[in-house]
C-alpha cells in the first residue's frame, strides 16, 4: 500500500507530489480545522480502535479505519488514510477519481474554510496538467487540494504543522512515497517487477521504487492510472539494461528552495546563475530531470540560501514552497 503524503507525492508526489504559497499567505483563523473527521490533531493511534495499519515507514504509521465509507456527500472516494508520526495524528488524505468529484469538493472547502490562499496551475514530469488549491494556517495547520485538468481524479490531504516539522528532521525525506519494510529490500514480485496494491497510482509506485512516472509509463506501453489494478503485476525500469532508477529529491525543508517555471530557450545553467545558485545544486535538487534537454513547462526546484539577496523578478512568478509540499 502506497504512502500518501504531499508532498504527493505530487508530488509527483510530488507531492511529489508540489503546493506553493507565499509564506505571509493565511487562512481565516476561526475556520481552522481542529480535527479530520473528528479525529483531533495528537491524538494517538490508540484512540481509534478501528485503525488498520497499511504502511509504516520508520516513525511513521498510515492506516485506514475499517468499516469506514469511503464517500463524501454522495460521491464515491479512492481512499481515506489517517497517519501518525510517533503515535501522534498529523496527516489525513482523500483520494477520488469520478465525474465531477473535483469541482464538488472544490466548492465544500470553499463554504467550509472561506477562499483558497492560493490556486496554482502547473504540469507534472509527464506533462499533464493540474491545479492546486491551498488554505494555510500558518505553524497550525496546512490543506491542499490538488486535481487533474482534463481528467477527474485528484486528492484533498491536510497537514498538522508541528508534527510535520517534526517528522521531516526525522524522516529519509518528507513528501516522498517511501517503502514498506517487506519491501525495501527488493520490489514485491520480483526483480523488475511489481505488484500492485490497493490504491496505488502510478505516481506512488514511482516514489516508491525511486524512478518516475514517465519510466514507468515506458516501461509499460499504454499503462495509465486508469487501467492499473491491484495484484497486477508491472514492469520497473531500470532493469534488463534500462537506466538505473534515479535518487528522489533531498529533504529540503521549507524555505530552503523556490519553485521556477522554465521558459522557451532557457538552459539550466542560465537559470541557476540568474538565481545565485550552482548548476550541480538545481541539478541533485531536481533528480528527475534531464540536465541537458529541460523542457519549458518544466517546474525546477532551485537551492537557495537563507543569507542570500532574493533575486530580481521580470514577469515570472516565484513561490516559496509551504509544509509539506510534494
Amino acid at each position: 500500500m502506497p504512502i500518501r503524503r504531499l508532498a504527493a507525492l505530487l508530488a509527483p508526489l510530488a507531492l511529489s507530489m508540489t503546493l506553493a504559497a507565499g509564506p505571509a499567505l493565511a487562512a481565516e483563523p476561526d475556520k481552522k480545522p481542529a480535527d479530520f473527521r473528528g479525529v483531533v490533531w495528537g491524538a494517538p493511534a490508540s484512540s481509534l480502535a478501528d485503525l488498520k495499519p497499511i504502511d509504516r515507514d520508520g516513525d511513521i504509521i498510515h492506516g485506514e479505519r475499517a468499516g469506514e465509507k469511503k464517500e463524501l456527500g454522495g460521491m464515491p472516494l479512492k481512499n481515506v488514510t489517517y497517519s501518525f508520526f510517533k503515535d501522534q495524528f498529523y496527516h489525513a488524505e482523500i483520494g477520488y477519481d469520478a465525474p465531477g468529484a473535483s469541482e464538488a469538493l472544490e466548492k465544500g472547502l470553499v463554504a467550509k474554510y472561506g477562499p483558497p490562499d492560493a490556486t496554482r496551475r502547473k504540469t507534472d514530469a509527464t506533462g499533464h496538467p493540474y491545479e492546486v488549491s491551498t488554505w494555510n494556517w500558518p505553524g497550525a495547520v496546512f490543506i491542499g487540494h490538488r486535481r487533474d485538468l482534463g481528467g477527474n481524479a485528484g486528492r484533498v490531504f491536510y497537514f498538522y504543522a508541528p508534527l510535520t516539522e517534526a517528522s521531516a528532521k526525522t524522516q529519509p525525506s518528507l513528501g516522498q512515497t517511501a517503502k514498506a519494510p517487506a519491501e525495501a529490500a527488493a520490489p514485491a514480485s520480483g526483480e523488475g517487477s511489481y505488484r500492485v496494491k490497493k490504491g496505488d497510482s502510478l505516481e506512488r509506485i514511482a516514489k516508491k521504487q525511486g524512478t518516475t512516472v514517465a519510466a514507468i509509463e515506458a516501461a509499460n506501453p499504454g499503462l495509465t492510472d486508469k487501467n492499473l489494478k491491484a495484484d497486477a503485476s508491472i514492469k520497473l525500469p531500470g532493469k534488463s539494461g534500462d537506466k538505473p532508477p534515479k535518487k528522489p529529491a533531498p529533504p529540503l525543508l521549507p524555505g530552503q528552495y523556490i519553485e521556477y517555471t522554465v521558459k522557451e530557450g532557457e538552459i539550466l545553467s542560465k537559470v541557476a546563475n540568474a538565481h545565485g545558485a550552482r548548476s550541480r545544486d538545481v541539478i541533485a535538487a531536481n533528480p528527475d530531470i534531464e540536465p541537458d534537454n529541460i523542457r519549458p513547462g518544466t517546474v525546477l526546484r532551485i537551492p537557495v540560501k537563507k543569507d542570500a539577496p532574493k533575486p530580481e523578478q521580470k514577469g515570472e512568478e516565484i513561490e516559496v514552497v509551504a509544509p509539506a509540499a510534494q
